[in-house]
């Protein structure tokens, strides 16, 4: 069966990735609702995820939660070509080639 990258993919994507998300920021806001150096905000500062803004942490909160089930490869961080600006944060694979898919 040929790989593809399609609407059912990307929904699963969504899902995943949402999941994950919402997994990391229940974690940190727990985090900050158990730390007492944080407390100097408030008793109910808890900002969760958005206190770790930073795009390279999401992009691999999602490549984990891809990792384990996700039917494609994922990788993380590709240039294209040597001498080229083309970048990629996240790029998908079929199991059995290095044809980028998306």
């Amino acid at each position: 069966m040929m790989a593809r990258f399609g609407l059912d993919e990307l929904n699963q994507i969504v899902e995943l990735a949402g999941r994950e998300l919402e997994r990391e920021d229940r974690y940190i806001a727990g985090c900050f609702d158990r730390n007492a150096a944080y407390r100097f905000h408030g008793p109910q500062w808890s900002p969760g995820i958005y206190y770790l803004d930073d795009e390279k942490y999401y992009q691999r909160t999602v490549a984990r939660a891809l990792l384990a089930s996700f039917p494609l490869r994922v990788s993380l961080e590709e240039t294209v070509g040597s001498g080229t600006n083309e970048h990629f944060d996240l790029v998908l694979y079929p199991s059995d080639s290095d044809e980028r898919l998306a």
